[in-house]
């Protein structure tokens, strides 16, 4: 739905999809429901995908590579490129697959910035929380 519609739509992963909306839709989605295109429109779709990233136990980008990503914003040129390629290669096969997915379709829509007003730029701020974040201390950890 978003490769069909989404390169068109203004704000698309800016704008919040309704909440009821959203919950009915994973709802289908949970329930194995057969979705067509017109089902629902981008802006819920897109709410439901970053729903989804930040629900997961573990982000795409895993918590073992948060400070390594971190670091890339302290580099530059082939340093930056390099620790970007680091960090992907070290991610488990799924993970990587997924994130390998998620950055082309942004990609794509960044190269309808024009129409969508979400530049690459604008585009990682929405995306990048949910695809990785500091793993929050545990009292069990500590007793460890």
């Amino acid at each position: 739905i978003i490769r069909e519609k989404g390169f068109d739509v203004q704000g698309i992963f800016r704008i919040r999809g309704k909440l009821k909306e959203v919950k009915e839709l994973k709802q289908k989605i949970d329930n194995g429901e057969d979705l067509d295109e017109d089902c629902c429109n981008v802006h819920l779709v897109s709410t439901l995908v970053k729903a989804f990233l930040r629900e997961l136990p573990v982000p795409i980008l895993t918590f073992e590579n948060y400070d390594a990503f971190m670091s890339v914003a302290d580099s530059s040129g082939g340093e930056q490129i390099q620790k970007l390629a680091d960090i992907m290669n070290s991610l488990p096969e799924h993970n990587y697959e997924l994130a390998k997915f998620i950055f082309s379709l942004f990609h794509d829509l960044s190269e309808h910035s024009e129409k969508t007003q979400m530049t690459s730029d604008n585009l990682a701020k929405v995306i990048s929380p949910n695809l990785i974040w500091k793993k929050e201390l545990d009292i069990m950890d500590l007793s460890a």
